[in-house]
């Protein structure tokens, strides 16, 4: 059995000999260590981060009522949604998760995320001024252009007037009772 090394004596001898063996030239002879197929090209960067480009589609909106509050973000119809749409508190950074942010201030926070082909709704039952940021939300959609997937988002500044509500809810009551 041949070592390597003598495999590559043997190769050196050869073609020092004989130009050409058996129709193919030296420069042909693929070696062991060389690679087999052609190396693939891509047609299109991937991003330095890793995570595919994002793109601001639109702005959002809230609503604040004497029950909660409502923290709206719709996409175009023309946007082509690939995945669930996500909420985040952008203001916050990595700390964004909301139930992380509320387990460890100890505050009790109820809130929903209702979906839809097209946006979603983050509501809160009832609200603080801990609530008070900017609220992203975001999902991976199919650019039709380029045919590859990207990341949509709208951020959402939710600051509510809470003396304003304050003083609206009370009204409220003052008519109720």
């Amino acid at each position: 059995m041949f070592t390597l090394v003598s495999q590559l004596v043997c190769l050196s001898i050869i073609s020092a000999l004989e130009p050409t063996l058996a129709g193919f030239s030296s420069s042909q002879i693929e070696l062991p260590w060389q690679q087999y197929f052609p190396p693939t090209k891509s047609h299109w960067k991937l991003p330095k981060s890793g995570r595919p480009e994002r793109f601001r589609l639109g702005k959002g909106r809230f609503r604040v009522t004497h029950k909660g509050a409502d923290i709206d973000c719709e996409f175009p119809p023309s946007t082509l949604i690939l995945s669930n749409i996500n909420w985040e508190r952008a203001d916050l950074g990595a700390n964004g998760n909301l139930d992380i942010m509320y387990k460890t201030l100890g505050e009790s926070r109820e809130f929903a995320v209702i979906g839809r082909p097209k946006g979603s709704t983050l509501h809160f039952f009832g609200h603080s001024p801990l609530d008070r940021g900017l609220y992203r939300c975001m999902a991976t959609a199919l650019d039709p252009i380029a045919g590859r997937t990207v990341t949509v988002f709208q951020d959402v500044p939710f600051f509510p007037n809470f003396r304003w509500n304050a003083r609206l809810c009370g009204h409220l009551k003052a008519q109720i009772a």
